[in-house]
């Protein structure tokens, strides 16, 4: 996965995060009731880190070709280990029958080792599909689950539930998303 058009869509997806942060805290500035003189000023940033956004926005609609890639890719994968985990599985069986137990032991460990292999590709597999949407669906900021910071990093990491996103600057937290919501409007609001 060291595909350089992911990693750039990747850290697309940090900046398009840090200015989601940065628009919605204006917007609240704007919004609160103390607002003096410096409010027209603040809308004015607020515009422009908007067309940042959109800017942002475009440059990874043209890199989504790559999540469909490697998507592809993996999936050809995943389709090659099925055949041959069953394979593996009807050896496995015909030694048994025939009263090969060593060869059998060993066309099952074959045949579990294609399984986790075919499970952990599923999961990174997922794991791309939900960049895909993350990225083209223009949902609200992405906060840190255990310290709500606005700092996420989005990375591709094995974790124990399969692959994780999204990674947190401020605690070190990983986490994925598998619901996105779509709001209606420009992606900045």
């Amino acid at each position: 996965m060291a595909d350089s058009r992911l990693q750039r869509l990747l850290a697309f997806g940090k900046e398009i995060n840090a200015l989601r942060s940065k628009i919605s805290i204006a917007t609240q500035y704007i919004r609160s009731a103390d607002t003096t003189g410096d409010a027209e000023d603040v809308v004015m940033a607020r515009e422009a880190l908007r067309r940042d956004l959109e800017r942002d926005f475009d440059e990874a609609k043209e890199l989504m070709s790559v999540v469909d890639e490697l998507v592809s890719k993996f999936e050809a994968q995943i389709r090659s280990l099925e055949d041959r985990k069953r394979v593996h599985e009807g050896l496995a069986k015909i030694e048994s029958l025939s009263g090969a137990t060593t060869r059998h032991v060993e066309l099952e460990a074959a045949a579990s080792k294609d399984r986790e292999q075919i499970s952990q590709l599923k999961n990174l597999v997922g794991t791309l599909d939900d960049l895909g949407k993350d990225l083209s669906l223009r949902r609200e900021v992405v906060l840190c689950p255990r310290c709500s910071s606005h700092e996420v990093s989005y990375q591709i990491t094995p974790s124990e539930t399969g692959f994780s996103l999204y990674r947190c600057n401020k605690c070190g937290n990983t986490w994925r998303i598998r619901q996105f919501s779509v709001r209606v409007g420009s992606p900045a609001q």
